[in-house]
Parts: structure tokens; C-alpha cells; sequence
């Protein structure tokens, strides 16, 4: 298929005094990742689970305390005190069974986190580069009608010259000039179109400057596999379908942490160090030394008791499970038929990319006949301006569906979570 190089014809007049610089999709979409306050807040969500997961080793780690005291003794009647001191430090390690469980949780809500970061992240690239084709398109579509009132002002100056002649009536001369006047206004309601896109696109971006979207486009024709080929290979890759998947293993994990703590026994250790001096009158001052080892377990029993709190969060769980089981299975069913939708609309735009330039190639060779045919007294004006009006019509439709096209086949690339290089390389035809 043809390469389609757009360049702006024009430059609006809102954007004479303002530098403005040309600008790629990848470079669009790299400084919309960058600017994209949505995408920072969940870069910190990101960056906070990922500490929490390099740090998940510390669940092993005994919990350590120290203590000390000063206190005053009156010893006798007279009035005689003394002070004594003490200190003591302690360890204590609890040990349960779900810690396995709490670990892979604390690795989920990390992989969730990501998963998240990349849907935004894929999220915000879509909308540019759906704003960066539509940009391109509206750009043609001007350079279109620029060449429409061109012709239109050749037909009527020409429509003079025949009624100077006598060859045309005053009704045919005043035709060519409606035709002609009425063609401005359509050019400039294009341009204003054209400015409030780009004004989004600004936005969107996050630019204090103007960037025009340009560049050269090549459309090539995909050779998809059957829909359902397309479904089995990358329907789980979908991120979609990702963090439904990654909702129901976590609530699986969820349910088992329950379970132990409901059931399950604990095992605490602890080694408990005190110094303390003796102050016994008549005794030796010295400072004493004790430590005591302990070992205890704990055997929970409320989830024994229907009704009980922790048998009520029991069934809590056991209900997420079934929920995000259904969640599943309906993203499922969603995303295999966004995959299905997505290729027959690529499939179907590319037939009509195929009509749309064909019809052009005849309206163009029409419309050369036509003005033969006027010049010559064959035809009217009104059949000249027809003639004209169908091949405008003509290369906006090639312009429309080709822009079409290449959104589209970005939307599919995006469902079955690839990049357009990747699926250009993998299915078209070279």
C-alpha cells in the first residue's frame, strides 16, 4: 500500500505567534508518559509495593525489647534509703503457619500493583496515539478542501471567461460563484476543527509548546489468523484478564491465611535477659543475672463456634473466592469478543480502503472528463460542481478509512497486548 506523506499546508492564525515543532507518535506518547499525573500517582502505589516486597524477609525477623528502671527504697526506720537500677532485654519470635501465604500475598499486591501501573500506562498511550491518526487525518482533510477551493475558484474564473463569451448563462456564472464562496467557510470550519483537536492534544500530552503531529504513515495490510486463533494464543495475556487472575489467586491466598489463623495453632519463642543489683544489707554488692527461656502455643477455638467471628470471615473469603472466580470468566468473555470485534473491523476496513481508493481513481478521472466537458458547452455547472463534490467526498473517505484503519489496528495490538511493530511483524505482508 501506497506511503502517505502529510505535511501541514497551513498554519493557523492563532498559532502565527507561537513556536510550534513537529513531533512523532513515539515521542508523543513519551512525553504524555511522562507528564501524565494519573500515571505518577500510581507510580508511587507501584514503588510503595515494591519496597514492601524486598523488605518481605523481615517477617522472620524476632522482635526485640529493652527495658530499664530506677527506683528508691527506704530500708529503715530512721530514714535510710538506697537506690537500685535494673534492666532486662528480651527476644520473641511468633511462628504460624501462614507465613508462607502472607509472603506470596505480599508478592501479589506487588504483581497487581505493576499490572495496574502497565493498564494505565497502555491506557494513556492509546488515547495518543487515537489523538495523534485523528490529528493526521484532520491535517489531510484541510489540505483536501484547500485543493477543493483551488478548483472551485479555477471553475469560476473559467465560468467568468465562458460568460464573457456567451457560452454559459448568468444562472451558470452565478452558480460557479456560490460554489466557490460557499467552499470558504468549510475550509475554515476544518481549521477551527483542526485547533481545538490540537488544543487537546496539548493537554493530553502535557506541552507549554505547540507540537504538530506529523510524519510519514504506511498502512500495510494484515494477515490475520481466524479470530478464535487470535483468542487462544493472547487472550490471557490481556492485562485485563491479568488482574482478574491475579484477584482470584490472591483471594485464594486470602481465604488460606484465614484458615490457619481460624485453625490453625501458633508457636511463640521468647528469651528474656535482667540484670539488677543486690542491695541486701550485709551482703556482697553485686549485680545479678536470670534469663529465662519460654516456648507457648496458642490454639484458636472460635472458629469452632457457628457464628463466630472468624468462621464469619471464613465464609467472607470463601464468598471473594467465588466472586472473583465469576469476575474471571466474565472478563473472559469480554475480552474474547473485543478480540473477535477488533479483527473483523480490520478485516473489513481493509476492503473498504481498497473501494474507497478505487472510487477515488474514478471520480478523479470523472472529474477531468467533466471539466473537458465544460469547457467544451457539454455540461452544466451544476454537473461540473457535482462532479467536483463527489471527488472531494472521494479522497476524504480514502483519508477517513485509512486513519480508521490504522486506529483499528492499533486497538487490536493493544487487546492482545502487543506493539504494533510486533504485530505488524508477526502478520503483515511485506
Amino acid at each position: 500500500m501506497k506511503h502517505k506523506n502529510v505535511f501541514l499546508s497551513f498554519l493557523l492564525l492563532i498559532l502565527i505567534y507561537f513556536p510550534t515543532i513537529a513531533i512523532s507518535l513515539e515521542e508523543a506518547k513519551n512525553l504524555a508518559l511522562k507528564n501524565n499525573s494519573t500515571l505518577k500517582a500510581q507510580k508511587v502505589k507501584l514503588d510503595a509495593a515494591t519496597r514492601t516486597k524486598d523488605a518481605s524477609w523481615n517477617v522472620f525477623l524476632p522482635s526485640l525489647s529493652l527495658s530499664g528502671g530506677l527506683s528508691n527504697s527506704h530500708l529503715n526506720e530512721a530514714g535510710n534509703t538506697s537506690w537500685s537500677w535494673s534492666a532486662s532485654t528480651g527476644l520473641s519470635i511468633g511462628l504460624t503457619a501462614s507465613i508462607p501465604s502472607k509472603l506470596k500475598q505480599i508478592n501479589l499486591t506487588y504483581e497487581t500493583e505493576l499490572t495496574n501501573y502497565s493498564e494505565v500506562k497502555q491506557s494513556i498511550e492509546t488515547q495518543v496515539a487515537n489523538s495523534f491518526y485523528n490529528l493526521i487525518a484532520e491535517a489531510e482533510n484541510i489540505k483536501i478542501l484547500e485543493d477543493s477551493l483551488n478548483l472551485s475558484e479555477q471553475q469560476y474564473e473559467q465560468a467568468k471567461r465562458n460568460y464573457n463569451n456567451g457560452l454559459i448563462s448568468e444562472l451558470s456564472l452565478l452558480q460557479a460563484q456560490y460554489a466557490y464562496l460557499s467552499s470558504g467557510p468549510t475550509l475554515e470550519k476544518a481549521k477551527n476543527a483542526y485547533q481545538n483537536s490540537l488544543a487537546a492534544f496539548q493537554i493530553l500530552i502535557g506541552s507549554d509548546e505547540i507540537l504538530i503531529p506529523e510524519g510519514e504513515i504506511q498502512l500495510t495490510k494484515l494477515s490475520l489468523p481466524s479470530a478464535q486463533e487470535l483468542i487462544d494464543t493472547y487472550l490471557d495475556t490481556r492485562l485485563d484478564i491479568q488482574k482478574k487472575k491475579l484477584a482470584l489467586e490472591n483471594a485464594n491466598v486470602a481465604k488460606s491465611i484465614q484458615s490457619v489463623e481460624t485453625y490453625a495453632p501458633s508457636i511463640n519463642l521468647s528469651e528474656n535477659f535482667s540484670l539488677s543489683p543486690n542491695n541486701q544489707p550485709n551482703t556482697d554488692k553485686t549485680v545479678g543475672v536470670s534469663g529465662r527461656f519460654s516456648v507457648s502455643v496458642s490454639i484458636p477455638v472460635n472458629g469452632l463456634i457457628p457464628g463466630s467471628s472468624n468462621n464469619l470471615s471464613l465464609k467472607k473469603a470463601e464468598d471473594s473466592i467465588l466472586t472473583a472466580q465469576i469476575d474471571l470468566e466474565t472478563a473472559r468473555k469480554q475480552g474474547a469478543n473485543d478480540i473477535e470485534a477488533k479483527t473483523a473491523t480490520i478485516n473489513q476496513l481493509w476492503k473498504s480502503i481498497e473501494i474507497s481508493n478505487l472510487n477515488l481513481s474514478i471520480t478523479e478521472r470523472a472529474y477531468q472528463l467533466s471539466q473537458d466537458g465544460y469547457n467544451a458547452g457539454l455540461i452544466s455547472q451544476t454537473e461540473l460542481e457535482t462532479s467536483r463534490q463527489q471527488m472531494v467526498s472521494a479522497k476524504q473517505n480514502v483519508s477517513k478509512d485509512e486513519t480508521a484503519y490504522l486506529i483499528a489496528v492499533y486497538d487490536l495490538a493493544t487487546a492482545i497486548n502487543l506493539t504494533t511493530e510486533k504485530i505488524y511483524q508477526l502478520y503483515g505482508q511485506h
